[in-house]
């Protein structure tokens, strides 16, 4: 649950913004071609209600995996060595919280891997929501003060020890706080009058639309009368 948005907008309105990211993420996912999708869940008897995300033609599609235990580094290099003992050359990890990242990227990163050791896609909050590795690699996860804007910055000197040669993706907002999530709207107004490649995350722009459009934006809107 994203709790400084819920701040926010409420729990439930940032439960459905939460269900609506994955759930645009998991539909292009599916047919993403070329790479084996893996579901890394929590809690441990998730499994079911994560499931309910995805059309039930594409559920077949994914590999599923309970999250190790630990913070965030700990459950990352375990996803990590799960896919590399696997037998996976390269491995990418995404977050589910920014809903402008679409197959071309992830493309990109693969690329990327291809001639670099690790791939990183920062998130403008100092964070990323996306990396990628050719080999695996725990000193990178440890020791990184998650949920702060230094998680980059960070992540960036441990690759710079291990002697990682390494590549940067564009820049991508994720979304923690009502500022955040004006952008986002914005954002994907402009994805909606200028389509690229890249699929439109429509159920994002659902809920979006319905928050602009609720009792409390437009008081915030019209003011005192």
């Amino acid at each position: 649950m994203k709790t400084r948005l819920a701040a926010s907008v409420g729990l439930y309105r940032a439960a459905e913004l939460q269900r609506a990211f994955a759930a645009d993420l998991l539909e292009w996912l599916a047919v993403l071609g070329g790479v084996e999708r893996r579901i890394v869940f929590a809690p441990a008897d998730g499994m079911e209600d994560c499931s309910r995300l995805i059309p039930a033609s594409a559920r077949g599609r994914f590999r599923w995996e309970p999250q190790a235990r630990g913070d965030l580094g700990a459950r990352l290099s375990a996803a990590f060595s799960s896919a590399f003992e696997g037998g996976a050359r390269r491995v990418v990890a995404l977050g589910a919280d920014a809903p402008l990242l679409g197959p071309g990227l992830v493309r990109r990163a693969f690329r990327a891997l291809a001639r670099r050791d690790a791939v990183i896609g920062p998130a403008r909050d100092g964070g990323y929501y996306l990396i990628g590795l050719r080999r695996e690699e725990p000193r990178i996860f440890e020791g990184i003060p998650w949920s702060t804007p230094a998680v980059l910055e960070e992540t960036l000197r441990r690759v710079e020890r291990a002697e990682l040669s390494r590549e940067l993706l564009p820049p991508l907002g994720d979304v923690d706080t009502k500022p955040d999530l004006d952008r986002l709207w914005e954002e994907i107004l402009e994805r909606w009058r200028h389509p690229g490649a890249d699929p439109f995350p429509v159920r994002t722009f659902r809920i979006l639309a319905w928050l602009d459009s609720g009792p409390s934006a437009c008081a915030l809107r019209e003011g005192p009368r």
